[in-house]
């Protein structure tokens, strides 16, 4: 097991919050340019999706590589259920394998199965990160959007992924002891590899809300002019089922 946790080269300039923790392209900025890492940013969940970005490093992931998202213990049970209905969807933007590596030891939460959410998390369950977290990784995912419905602001719609093909489901308790040799190995074999086309990031150093504004106008108008996979039914409704990196 290495000793340091050394970042990837795609990971190395992620821009850095007070604390000097590196801020994920998915985290939210409020108007004086602070990061909230404990959220995130609802217009990500159409952005990175619509580029096929990493919600961790922001840079575009191949179309030929699987997807990737960690797990804690109530999510993963309630995704295993959804599989053997055939019918898996997901509310978290999937991501290099290698990004939700280094995600699973740097943060804090994924340490200790008494971990817990933040009372103010949106997220689902009982907020604990329990004894069988786990990283999934799918063959691809889509993201289901209502063309009748706002998509930013206070009353914007809530986006879901639709998973396709499961390819990977890895439990583990300590992530160093499960996941460190791997991530060191994959580390070295991909190099400056991942750094492909813009970074899907909006930190005020990359660009912050002007940039931020220009790719989601561009992704409005793609949903605009570019057909769905497939209409797909949710609960009554009829939403339109984009395949990631449809732009």
């Amino acid at each position: 097991m290495p000793q340091l946790l050394v970042p990837a080269v795609h990971l190395r300039d992620l821009p850095k919050d007070e604390r000097g923790a590196m801020v994920p392209a998915e985290a939210g900025y409020d108007a004086a340019g602070v990061p909230n890492q404990s959220k995130i940013n609802p217009i990500m969940k159409l952005i990175l999706p619509a580029f096929r970005a990493c919600p961790v490093c922001g840079f575009a992931i191949k179309a030929e590589d699987s997807v990737y998202r960690l797990h804690d213990t109530y999510s993963r049970q309630a995704t295993r259920e959804e599989l053997r209905r055939d019918q898996v969807s997901e509310l978290d933007i999937f991501g290099h394998r290698i990004c939700m590596l280094y995600s699973a030891m740097v943060c804090p939460f994924w340490r200790s199965s008494r971990s817990k959410f933040g009372k103010d998390s949106a997220f689902h369950g009982d907020g604990k990160r329990g004894p069988t977290p786990s990283l999934m990784g799918f063959r691809d995912y889509a993201v289901l959007v209502d063309a009748t419905q706002p998509v930013a602001g206070p009353t914007a719609q809530q986006f879901v992924f639709v998973c396709r093909q499961l390819v990977e489901d890895t439990v583990f308790d300590d992530p160093f002891e499960a996941f460190a040799d791997q991530y060191d190995r994959d580390r070295k074999a991909t190099g400056g590899s991942l750094i492909r086309g813009r970074r899907r990031h909006y930190a005020p150093e990359l660009g912050g809300v002007k940039r931020l504004q220009k790719d989601l106008m561009q992704v409005l108008g793609s949903l605009r002019t570019i057909p769905p996979d497939a209409i797909v039914d949710l609960e009554g409704r009829e939403m339109g089922l984009f395949g990631s990196g449809w732009l």
